[in-house]
Formats: C-alpha cells, sequence, structure tokens
C-alpha cells in the first residue's frame, strides 16, 4: 500500500453508503466549486480542441523556455497543463469504468427483476393455497394424517387408485360438454 494511504473502509455486499460517496483518503487536487462557479467555468467550453491546445503550448513553452518573460509563472502553467492532462487521462477511465459498472447494473438488474417477478408468483400461489386450506378448515399435518389413516385402511397390496376404483390405465376422461372423439 502506498505510503500515507489508509484502507477504504469495507461495505458488506448489498450494503448501501448512509452518506454521499467521498474520496478517501481526501484527495487534495479535486477543487469543489459552487454552481454559480460550475457554471462559469463551463462557459470557457473546455473540450478536447482546448486540451490539445494547453498540450502542444505547454510542450512549446517547455522548448522555447527563454522567450518567456521573466514574470510569467512556468511551473505554475507547467503544473496545471500535467494536471489536466492527467485528470483527462482519469476522466477517460472513469468513464470507461462508469459505462461497465453501469452494463453490469443492467444485466444483474434484469436477472433480479425476473427473479423477483418469479418470487412473487410463487408467493401469491403459496399464499392462495395456504388460504384455501385454511378455509377448508385443513392444514398440511391434517392431510399427512389423513393419507396414513386412509393407507392403513386399505388390505395390503392394494394402492390408491385401485381402492377408489380408477382403473390404472384408464384414460381421462373428456371434459364435460364435448362429444367424445370419433372412432376411425
Amino acid at each position: 500500500m502506498h505510503r500515507g494511504l489508509r484502507k477504504w473502509p469495507a461495505m458488506k455486499y448489498g450494503q448501501r453508503p448512509t452518506k454521499s460517496v467521498r474520496c478517501k483518503p481526501p484527495c487534495t487536487f479535486l477543487v469543489p466549486l459552487t454552481e454559480a462557479e460550475r457554471k462559469e467555468h463551463r462557459n470557457a467550453r473546455i473540450g478536447v480542441q482546448k486540451l490539445r491546445l494547453i498540450a502542444t503550448r505547454h510542450e512549446a513553452a517547455r522548448q522555447y523556455r527563454d522567450h518567456l518573460p521573466e514574470a510569467f509563472d512556468y511551473r505554475n502553467f507547467e503544473r496545471d497543463a500535467v494536471c489536466t492532462a492527467n485528470l483527462a487521462d482519469l476522466l477517460k477511465a472513469v468513464d470507461v469504468l462508469r459505462n461497465a459498472v453501469h452494463d453490469t447494473l443492467l444485466v444483474t438488474a434484469n436477472r433480479a427483476t425476473a427473479a423477483a417477478q418469479s418470487v412473487y408468483g410463487y408467493i401469491q400461489v403459496g399464499s392462495l393455497t395456504l388460504e384455501r386450506l385454511k378455509r377448508r378448515g385443513n392444514t398440511r399435518t391434517s392431510h399427512a394424517a389423513a393419507g396414513r389413516q386412509a393407507k392403513a385402511e386399505m388390505p395390503s397390496g392394494e394402492t390408491p387408485a385401485a381402492a377408489s376404483g380408477i382403473a390404472p390405465s384408464a384414460a381421462p376422461a373428456p371434459p364435460v360438454g364435448t362429444a367424445p372423439p370419433e372412432q376411425a
């Protein structure tokens, strides 16, 4: 670990930050702006062309330093030019990372949505079944007990289907109100 950097506090899976996410350790090179200051700086329209212009003029100032007047603060200009180039690269990397995180969010959110719909359906079916059982006054244990009692009352070797009079290979009856199938 780099000297002077503390380990960031770990968050558990699914835990959300309680406060706004801040850069830790504090990034002293970041400058917080008010809304009015941000609007003023945006009017400068810093884009790719201005970044190239800064880089080429920085290179020119480095090569022809002796042409600069004594009053010109070259060290400050160089620091700002290098910081600008580094921040532009950092911003590109953050954009790539942000897009990757957003894509991953889309995939996981869609999977979670499908699973949530399934969960809702299972819970809905389960609650309807439970309500029906409650209305009949039955519980799962009484159904199991009734099944064990019926099995105990059957003669040995007889199946529940045979005891009810249903032939093992009998086809299901056609729905009520339909004509029987024609035989060829």
